[in-house]
């Protein structure tokens, strides 16, 4: 047999053939491995606050707790403003009369004489409007003499009311005199008296003592009018 030819040339492809049906599905394979698990994602944002529970019931009040130690006094607090003086109360009730002492030795024979106290003014007495009247007249004869006491007792149209005796509790030189002045303190008693006819009278005890040793109290009553 001769030798082969040479190939001729590759004729044109020609039209592809219809698509045919597909196959049936395969089996499912084995799962593969698990991947590794990816970064975490960003946090996200924060949620509003829902809204505040119902308070729930008050519980049951605990024991009271022992009593704790007293604490220390504190500084005493400054004093007070003296209060003003009060009215002059009524004259005691005398006392009764103490045993006779022993009889003293027999003096000298110089006769001293007694401080003599007076009313400055005999008849109805007119009270100014300064409220202040010259009640009585103190004279000292010899030494010295001091007024001890002058309590008053004031009384308008039959009320009694507070009244003041004013006077020097300095010594009276012997031959001079000192003068025990009322004072009505309350310009509506004033007022009560009635203009120019007797509506009140002030009594006045006086006590003075002289430095010869003798004391002399004598009592007064003085109609007033205003």
């Amino acid at each position: 047999m001769g030798p082969t030819g040479e190939t001729g040339a590759t004729g044109e492809t020609g039209p592809t053939g219809p698509t045919g049906e597909t196959g049936a599905t395969g089996e499912t394979g084995p799962t593969g491995p698990t991947g590794a698990t990816g970064e975490t994602g960003p946090t996200g944002a924060t949620g509003e606050t829902g809204p505040t529970g119902a308070t729930g019931e008050t519980g049951a009040t605990g024991p009271t707790g022992e009593t704790g130690p007293t604490g220390a006094t504190g500084e005493t607090g400054p004093t007070g403003p003296t209060g003003e003086t009060g009215a002059t109360g009524p004259t005691g009730e005398t006392g009764p009369t103490g045993p006779t002492g022993e009889t003293g030795p027999t003096g000298a024979s110089e006769t001293f004489e007694a401080p003599g106290i007076k009313r400055v003014s005999s008849g109805l007495v007119r009270v100014p409007r300064s409220r202040v009247i010259k009640a009585i007249r103190v004279t000292c004869p010899d030494g010295t003499c001091r007024i001890l006491r002058g309590m008053t007792m004031l009384k308008v149209r039959g009320k009694q009311f507070y009244s003041q005796s004013l006077f020097s509790r300095s010594p009276i030189e012997a031959g001079d005199t000192g003068i025990i002045r009322v004072r009505i303190p309350n310009k509506r008693v004033w007022m009560r008296l009635d203009r120019g006819r007797r509506s009140g009278a002030v009594a006045i005890a006086v006590t003075v003592a002289s430095s010869n040793g003798l004391r002399t109290t004598e009592n007064f009553r003085i109609a007033l009018k205003r």
